[in-house]
């Protein structure tokens, strides 16, 4: 078992390998357990791909398994409803704002044990938050929570998006010799941000694997840049939804996005026309989603803070939006429509 302390939080990486632990101790090796916490260690575990975001099994404190969205734009938060039905009562509520206009309330409380396959995160500091607005995305597909900085900080993380599979690779142990981009970024807050170039016109983009679309730009960035207006924008719709609700946008084509030697052509882009919420910060220009990212083999390695991207077999796909014009309230039993 390796033991790593970050903060108020313990990683533990628990090894499975029993069979070569008993026989190095049947030899009379006292030094067996610090042999195995030396070696290189990985893991790589099956993800389901859910309304464009990663979704992943875990157990918390022996109970499971619960479904948690794995996203670099978050900390760690549980569901209401699942704090209750595992007994965790919230302490400390506050108000907070997400993505979408409406100010929800949330608390906090402390894990003793959140595991993802063998990558167990002890005393983890998690938000409590309503997740009821999640069921007009994900249907009946339970959503029990969300887990970002505290694995991100901990492990290097691979994505590979064709197989949905996720690898996680102690960073002492990663050493990376392929030929992908490797891109540096900056962390001002718990999200990766780095510098790309969308039709020439330069900004700060977080890199999320939670935001649903290919590109979100937020409401400064393009009343600044009079993107509306430069791209012809008039076609405006519920484009995702989120902590706070649903999330407004107006919809173009765009023709690449750059950043370091990596071109993504003809994006959709999403130009936030929200009054209130995250999108109108103007601390970044905006977020580059898994419409971008699942176009590569990503790799999140904070500890060097670089992202890997290798092409794969999605590179060029060309991305769409809903045409609908209407989305469905989708419940166990009924599915209702809403704009």
């Amino acid at each position: 078992m390796i033991s790593l302390r970050l903060s108020s939080m313990r990683l533990l990486w628990t090894t499975l390998v029993p069979v070569l632990v008993a026989g190095l101790a049947a030899a009379g090796n006292a030094q067996s357990a610090p042999l195995i916490a030396q070696e290189p260690r990985s893991v790589t575990m099956p993800f389901d791909w859910v309304d464009n975001r990663v979704v992943v099994e875990v157990t918390i404190q022996k109970s499971g398994p619960l479904h948690f969205i794995l996203d670099t734009g978050a900390v760690a938060a549980i569901s209401e409803s699942a704090a209750k039905k595992l007994g965790i009562a919230p302490r400390e509520m506050a108000e907070q704002a997400g993505v979408g206009e409406s100010r929800v309330q949330t608390g906090e409380v402390t894990l003793s044990s959140l595991r993802l396959g063998p990558v167990e995160l002890r005393d983890l500091q998690v938000e409590v938050i309503p997740m009821d607005d999640f069921r007009q995305v994900f249907g009946t597909k339970p959503v029990d929570g969300i887990i970002g900085l505290p694995i991100f900080e901990a492990m290097v993380v691979k994505h590979d998006f064709v197989h949905h599979v996720i690898t996680f690779v102690a960073p002492p142990a990663f050493a990376y010799s392929g030929r992908g981009s490797v891109i540096r970024f900056e962390r001002p807050s718990q999200i990766p941000v780095i510098e790309a170039d969308l039709d020439g016109v330069k900004g700060k983009f977080g890199v999320d694997m939670g935001a649903r679309s290919a590109l979100l730009l937020y409401r400064p960035f393009t009343e600044k840049n009079r993107l509306q207006q430069k791209y012809g924008a008039h076609l405006e719709g519920v484009t995702g939804w989120g902590i706070g609700g649903p999330v407004r946008s107006l919809l173009a084509r765009a023709q690449t996005l750059s950043f370091g030697d990596v071109v993504v052509t003809q994006p959709v882009i999403r130009l936030s026309t929200q009054k209130a919420g995250l999108t109108i910060s103007s601390s970044m220009a905006g977020l580059i989603g898994p419409d971008v990212l699942s176009q590569f083999d990503v790799t999140f390695d904070y500890s060097r803070h670089q992202i890997i991207f290798e092409k794969n077999e999605n590179f060029g796909r060309r991305d769409s939006y809903d045409r609908a014009g209407v989305g469905w309230d989708r419940m166990a039993t009924s599915s209702l429509p809403w704009t």
